[in-house]
């Protein structure tokens, strides 16, 4: 992987609301500290600037994937009956354990992001506003254990 430049890398991070400290101002050879209340990656250090993308990327991959089945579960989910959020709840343990559905197969196979050879074209749009949207951001797991919490007597985590 090539990083994108010194100027680059600070103007992109700048703009999310990052602040970039370098160790070496220079040359950009140094550490690279990261630093964003409450933003993904909040005061790490990287010893390259590549190690800072790479990171950067995998956590942008992964986020536009989560969302994306977080949407798709969702709709699934608010368009069934009782009876198939039953059925559905059932299939969403079943995933915690390794198991994929025809139904979650689909979704999970859709899904854009997962590893940086996905990410869609607009990937950096997505991020902007998804990072705009923290304050109500809930990880995969915790809406799917949600989910399942509204079957009556039934829990993800119930074996």
């Amino acid at each position: 992987m090539r990083a994108p430049s010194i100027r680059y890398t600070v103007r992109y991070f700048t703009s999310l609301g990052y602040t970039i400290e370098q160790t070496d101002l220079k040359f950009g050879l140094g550490d690279w500290k990261i630093s964003g209340d409450g933003l993904p990656l909040d005061g790490r250090t990287f010893r390259t600037r590549v190690l800072l993308w790479v990171e950067w990327m995998d956590y942008v991959a992964e986020r536009i994937y989560e969302d994306f089945v977080i949407k798709e579960i969702q709709t699934h989910w608010s368009n069934a009956n009782h009876a198939d959020r039953v059925a559905f709840s059932a299939e969403l343990r079943e995933w915690g354990r390794g198991v994929l559905s025809p139904r979650l197969e689909q979704i999970v196979s859709s899904a854009p992001g997962w590893n940086t050879d996905k990410l869609p074209p607009d990937w950096k749009k997505r991020i902007r506003k998804l990072l705009g949207s923290d304050q109500t951001y809930r990880p995969l797991w915790l809406v799917l254990w949600e989910l399942d919490g509204q079957v009556v007597g039934s829990r993800l985590s119930d074996g």
